[in-house]
Order: structure tokens, then C-alpha cells, then sequence
């Protein structure tokens, strides 16, 4: 991805012309900074770049939101003594039953909200790219449909949370030996009160009274970590072209903030460069001049200079 790091490396020292209001002096080649910007700003490439970072925040946002309705999933099922609380106690004080399930409700209401988030962000940047690359994408998507179980019921069951009702859930509770299992179920009855596709219907028609969800949610998450990542790695491929002039872009509008200085390259090593400055000052000991590596001459640096031009 392209870098935008233009900052350069500042030298702290005691003198006038480091002082704070010098850092409000408006920058020297101002008008060809301000063009350089507008040029930035308006190719196409900066939208995409947005795009594709946003793309794979979100992923990683629903992915995480996957992770822990998982988690609680699997200790409401597994883990004995919320079996006991969510399933077996039925008199007295069953507020802990409610917290369960309303803990389940928040995390359902997560998990169905980022992946719409995640579908809805696919589409913007599909909608960008070459016919080829969205016919493979959607070739790629029906196989997902046709081989994952539940996949498109999980795809569709944020309309029925986020506009219809919450998750209808129901509780069931096995005894092996001295091991106790649970099963979190959503009530397949209550599901087709809503309008779903005849495939999504036919899913849940075809799992009985109930569907549990659990054993859904893995393959389904691995599915589309994968898409996700093989469409991510397509669009950098395929508009590498549009990329290169953004980057070029960077570099350019870099030079003018730095005066000819750096296009950015070496942001790293400057940055570590001004950290291992600082110290040496606390140290007592003199400053270093990044290209260089001497010690820094307060008294020649205070002499005339002339115009540092473009790194070669």
C-alpha cells in the first residue's frame, strides 16, 4: 500500500528559531503544496486505496465479532455451569439465564451487523473493478452458497435480527455419562414467519424444529476470510498500474513538505534517527546529523547554507 509518511527529521536545540511560534509559519512553496494536494486528492487511485483499507478493517472487525458469539457459544454449550443457569434451573432466580441470553442477543446483533457491513463494502469496491474480476467474484461467492452449509441462512439472517425480531432461541440440554452438553438453538418455526429466499427457506425447512447455530458459524468465517483476501489481493494486482501513480503522487507531494529533502522512504530510519537525538541530549551528550552521522556544529549550522535540492 502506498506510504503517506512525509514528515522529515527536525535537529532540537536551544535556539530562537525553534521556538514554538516558528511552527506556525506557513510552509515556503505553499501554492505548488496545495496543488500537489488537489492532484492527490482527485485520482482515482486515493478512493480505491480508501476502499481496500476499509474493506479489510471491516473483514477483521466482523471477523472478531464471529470469534466471540463463538466463544460464548461454545461455553454455553460446554461449560457446565452455564448449562446449569441457561438450561436446568427453571425456578427461583433466573436472572442469570436472562444476562446469558441477553449476552447472546449482543453478540448475535454483532456478529449480523458487521457481516452486512462486510457484504455491503464487498459490493461498493466490486462495483469499481473489471468484469472479469466481478465474474470470478461472484463464481466464487455461489460456490461458497453451494458448499457451505448454512451460508447464505447466515447471510441473510442479519434482515430477520436488525428488521424483524430478535434471535429466536431455544435451550436443550444432554447428559453423557457424568458430562453434561447443551445446544443453543434458534426455533425453526418462529424463523419461517419471515419472508426469506426459497433457498434460505428450504435450509431451514430442511434442519427440523431447530437449527443450532454454532456448528455453522466456522466454516463460514474460513470461507470468507478467504474471498475476502483473495479479492483484496486481485484489486491491489489488478489496478497495480493506478496504485504506481498514486504512489509516484506521495513521493512528489513529499518533496515539496520537506523541502527537497526526502519523499518519505526513509521515514523509519529518520524517526529512529530523532529518537536516538533526544536521548543523546538528555545524555548530555551532542546531537547527530542524520546524513552524516557526525556530530552536529550549532555554530556552522547557524551559518548560510545553500538549497538542498532532491535526493538522488
Amino acid at each position: 500500500m502506498p506510504s503517506e509518511d512525509s514528515r522529515t527529521d527536525t535537529d532540537y536545540d536551544d535556539d530562537s528559531s525553534n521556538e514554538m511560534g516558528s511552527w506556525s509559519r506557513e510552509h515556503p512553496n505553499m501554492e505548488a503544496l496545495r496543488a500537489a494536494e488537489t492532484e492527490y486528492n482527485e485520482h482515482p487511485g486515493t478512493a480505491l486505496v480508501r476502499r481496500l483499507g476499509d474493506l479489510e478493517r471491516i473483514f477483521n472487525a466482523w471477523s472478531g465479532f464471529s470469534l466471540s458469539l463463538r466463544k460464548l457459544l461454545e461455553q454455553c454449550e460446554n461449560h457446565e455451569p452455564t448449562i446449569v443457569e441457561l438450561v436446568i434451573r427453571n425456578v427461583g432466580d433466573t436472572s442469570p439465564r436472562e444476562r446469558i441470553r441477553l449476552m447472546l442477543d449482543q453478540a448475535t446483533v454483532a456478529y449480523v451487523a458487521g457481516l452486512g457491513a462486510l457484504i455491503d463494502h464487498n459490493r461498493i469496491v466490486l462495483k469499481a473493478q473489471s468484469s472479469g474480476l466481478r465474474e470470478e467474484y461472484a463464481t466464487r461467492l455461489a460456490t461458497i452458497t453451494e458448499t457451505v452449509p448454512g451460508a447464505l441462512f447466515l447471510a441473510k439472517l442479519r434482515n430477520y435480527v436488525l428488521h424483524y425480531v430478535v434471535a429466536p432461541w431455544e435451550f436443550s440440554a444432554k447428559q453423557a455419562g457424568e458430562t453434561m452438553t447443551a445446544e443453543v438453538l434458534l426455533n425453526a418455526g418462529a424463523l419461517l414467519e419471515f419472508r426469506w429466499d426459497a433457498a434460505v427457506q428450504s435450509f431451514i425447512q430442511s434442519g427440523g424444529e431447530q437449527i443450532q447455530l454454532s456448528p455453522l458459524l466456522g466454516p463460514y468465517q474460513k470461507a470468507m476470510h478467504d474471498l475476502t483476501d483473495w479479492f483484496l489481493q486481485r484489486c491491489w494486482n489488478d489496478n497495480a498500474e493506478l496504485v504506481a501513480e498514486l504512489n509516484n503522487l506521495i513521493t512528489k507531494r513529499n518533496l515539496i513538505l520537506s523541502g527537497g529533502i526526502t519523499d518519505g522512504h526513509d521515514w523509519e530510519k529518520r524517526v529512529g534517527h530523532m529518537q536516538e537525538n533526544h536521548l543523546r541530549a538528555e545524555r548530555g551528550e551532542p546531537q547527530t546529523d542524520f546524513r552524516t552521522g557526525k556530530p552536529i556544529d550549532k555554530q556552522a549550522d547557524r551559518e548560510p547554507s545553500a538549497p538542498r535540492g532532491p535526493l538522488s
